[in-house]
């Protein structure tokens, strides 16, 4: 069963806690914004959004508020009585207040204070205190918030169905959550309280482990497939739930009666006209069929046994994900990237792909060629329509077996016609009663609709992922693949294509690369440029260059501060381990890099597990690892190896830090070129603070300027870390919680994809977006 694909991933004044009357909510959790530099004392004179009134003949003057909470970076509007002449912040790096008493509040924790000043130079102070948390700077992110259309938030859509009336129902992997959306776009959170579990029961207090596939009958009644409890699972209109077939958490392959039935992952269902249920019973290799009264059946494959023979009894399935009916006929893809057909007398065969066979063709029979299918509904005519998921497109396959490309091509999340239209990872589909097609965008977080004029629009949900300019919450990014930061808060990021610049304020623009999700490498200004996967950049503080590694391009690049891009070692598309000048030698993926006080840029060679040397004069050589050797042993170079090597950063002593998110260790390789050990254990896995650490993915590196400390930020671990000495603690996030909790420390991150130190904060990014954490003082 597919989770989730490892790829190189409202207003936005927010978050007063008390004391105000403004307080906004964002992916359901009051916080967060964008905010400002985090400056020194700021004195505004004058004061047209103070109150205007006649002067206090004593010579006072009042502020209110008088006392506040805010979340960092957030807005409030003091007001003095009588008018003020000015405002001031009194301690430095406490935030900054206009002319008109607007006060934002820093990316730091702590007590801060705001003084008017009146006519008369009397003055009155506003106290406020700005909380600890994690505040989104800009880009979407994934939620559970119930509203209409784009102001919806879904976490990883799975499942869908369709009823009589058009409503739309919708399983997420990541909420644990039914949701219903009306024709008119409204959604609404049918059952589960968003944990994890398996408790039946009212609609509100009910849990699923992971609802994937649905269906829905006549009555209105949701069925479904809760993969890891091993159920089939009903919920009723009024969103009552109960186990329809299976035991809570007990995986099997028994038949009979509903609560002796046993399924092992089941991962879809579809329902016929006699209100009978099939299931792709995922981890059995099998389909099997439910009776309105419970009793189960095994229909065709053999519990236990893979494979992907036609025929009756002797038929054999890989993974089957998905399935529906049409006539007396059932139709079943497989995550080996086939579709079958099922016929009444339990006849099975091949009608598109080849088994094992992955690719983008299309073709009759098995000349087709598809990358993991788990979502099929059929048309009235009988012509199925498929989610092929990892290449991104809606297929159609004629009951001949013919099939063709309906919408999509490249990843993206474009809408427009179909040709036009791009999606991120489709998953499962639903026909509607007029004939649209609904789609759940996995890695979109959306819902999106194939309508019968041929066009793709999205239904419910913003799309995740994009490349849109703009400020906080209305800018969005591809697939962050690393940030930095410079001495100002400016936000560097690696993002397909392009390498994007993100203002204290949060104003999100594109400094050098394309508009697009195509790879490419070209060296020019601005928009002339392009990149492949720019990940992990560093910014050379002394004149405020990026360095970038492009992976997939092989090649180090400088963007300038004014957006001019430039190769500066590698060979772009042309992979190797060539030492030399730059413009001949050869880096094979490379993710990141560092750059130290003297100008000598670090890299990590990723494919090669190689740490690399770029001198001033632009001679690369080998730092650390044996090229092509994969290893975690500790040594000088020629001895020591690495495995690959992804984030990257320099120390005050000049020593350089590397992550390896494979062997699941940090390594330290000291100015001689000698590779010690000081974080993680050798490819084990896991989440352990201390001495002893344990590592989950560990990807990218900061330094802390302030303390020395490096920060480490995991992907699959979702954790912000801090190494200090030879001692880990986690600061932020909730260990392997691949979801968007901001907030209230520790929250949690949709996988961690970049880290850098701002002024007063710590700065991560996930797939999409870009946050603040600060921390307690």
């Amino acid at each position: 069963m597919r989770v989730v694909a490892r790829t190189w991933r409202t207003a936005l004044v927010l978050g007063v806690v008390s004391g105000c009357s403004l307080t906004t909510s964002f992916d359901g959790f009051t916080g967060g914004g964008s905010g400002v530099p985090d400056g020194g004392n700021v004195t505004a004179e004058g004061g047209d959004g103070a109150d205007s009134g006649a002067p206090d003949a004593s010579g006072s003057i009042a502020v209110a508020p008088a006392e506040s909470t805010l979340a960092p970076g957030a807005e409030l509007q003091l007001t003095a009585t009588p008018a003020a002449t000015a405002w001031a912040v009194t301690e430095p790096g406490g935030g900054t207040v206009d002319a008109n008493g607007r006060y934002r509040a820093p990316y730091a924790a702590g007590t801060f204070h705001v003084v008017a000043t009146g006519a008369g130079g009397a003055t009155a102070t506003a106290t406020i205190t700005v909380t600890p948390g994690i505040v989104l700077l800009a880009g979407q992110t994934d939620g559970h918030v119930d509203a209409t259309g784009a102001d919806a938030r879904f976490r990883g859509p799975d499942g869908i169905a369709v009823d009589g009336d058009g409503n739309v129902y919708v399983s997420e992997w990541g909420n644990r959550v039914i949701r219903k959306i009306t024709p008119g776009g409204q959604v609404t959170t049918l059952a589960g309280d968003g944990t994890a579990g398996s408790a039946d029961g009212d609609g509100k207090t009910a849990r699923f482990r992971s609802p994937a596939g649905l269906a829905v009958d006549a009555a209105g009644n949701v069925y479904v497939a809760d993969h890891e409890d091993h159920t089939i699972r009903k919920v009723t209109p009024a969103g009552e739930v109960s186990v329809f077939a299976g035991r809570h958490g007990t995986p099997g392959s028994a038949d009979g009666a509903a609560t002796a039935a046993r399924f092992r992952y089941p991962s879809d269902v579809t329902i016929d006209a006699n209100g009978d249920l099939y299931v792709t019973d995922n981890g059995n290799h099998t389909v099997r069929r439910i009776k309105p009264n419970g009793a189960t059946s095994t229909i065709a494959g053999k519990a236990g046994e893979d494979g992907a023979t036609d025929g009756t009894v002797d038929a054999r399935f890989g993974w089957p994900c998905g399935l529906v009916t049409s006539g007396t006929d059932i139709y079943v893809v497989e995550e080996q990237a086939t579709v079958r057909k099922i016929t009444s007398e339990g006849v099975v065969s091949t009608l598109a792909g080849l088994a094992g066979e992955e690719d983008d063709d299309d073709g009759t029979g098995a000349d087709a060629r598809f990358k993991s299918l788990c979502g099929v509904t059929v048309a009235s005519n009988g012509v199925l329509y498929v989610a092929d998921t990892y290449n991104h497109r809606i297929r159609r396959v004629t009951t001949e077996g013919v099939v063709t490309t309906l919408a999509g091509s490249s990843r993206g999340t474009d809408d427009g016609a179909f040709d036009d239209a791009r999606f991120t990872e489709p998953a499962r589909l639903a026909r509607g009663p007029n004939g649209d097609v609904f789609v759940t965008d996995w890695i979109g977080h959306a819902v999106r609709r194939l309508s019968t004029n041929g066009t793709v629009s999205t239904f419910a949900g913003p799309l995740l992922l994009g490349g849109k300019n703009g400020t906080g919450a209305r800018a969005s990014f591809r697939d962050i693949c690393g940030i930095a930061a410079d001495a100002e808060g400016n936000v560097f990021v690696g993002d397909v294509g392009a390498i994007r610049k993100v203002s204290p304020l949060g104003d999100v623009s594109t400094l050098a690369g394309k508009d697009t999700w195509d790879w490419g490498h070209d060296d020019g200004a601005g928009s002339a440029a392009h990149f492949a996967s720019p990940c992990n950049p560093a910014v050379d503080r002394r004149n405020g260059d990026v360095y970038v590694a492009d992976y997939g391009s092989h090649t180090i690049r400088k963007v300038t501060p004014a957006g001019i891009a430039t190769t500066i070692a590698g060979i772009p598309w042309t992979a190797g381990a060539t030492n030399g000048p730059a413009a001949t030698a050869r880096f094979d993926n490379p993710s990141g890099v560092a750059i130290d006080g003297a100008g000598n840029v670090f890299v990590a060679d990723t494919e090669n597990h190689l740490v690399r040397k770029i001198t001033p004069g632009g001679i690369v050589s080998t730092f650390a690892g044996k090229a092509g050797t994969s290893g975690a042993n500790d040594g000088p170079l020629g001895t020591g190896t690495l495995s690959t090597p992804g984030g990257i950063v320099v120390e005050p002593d000049g020593s350089v830090l590397v992550s390896e998110y494979e062997a699941q260790i940090v390594r330290r390789i000291s100015p001689a070129g000698v590779l010690s050990t000081p974080f993680g254990a050798a490819w084990e896995r896991g989440h352990q603070d201390g001495t002893a650490a344990l590592l989950n993915d560990p990807w990218t590196l900061a330094i802390d300027g302030a303390t020395g400390d490096a920060v480490l930020g995991e992907w699959d671990g979702s954790t912000v870390r801090r190494l200090r000495g030879s001692t880990t603690t986690t600061l932020a996030g909730t260990p392997g919680e691949h979801l968007t909790r901001i907030d209230a420390l520790p929250g949690s991150f949709d996988h961690v994809t970049g880290i850098a130190i701002g002024p007063t904060s710590i700065i991560v990014s996930s797939r999409a977006a870009v946050f603040h954490i600060v921390l307690p003082k």
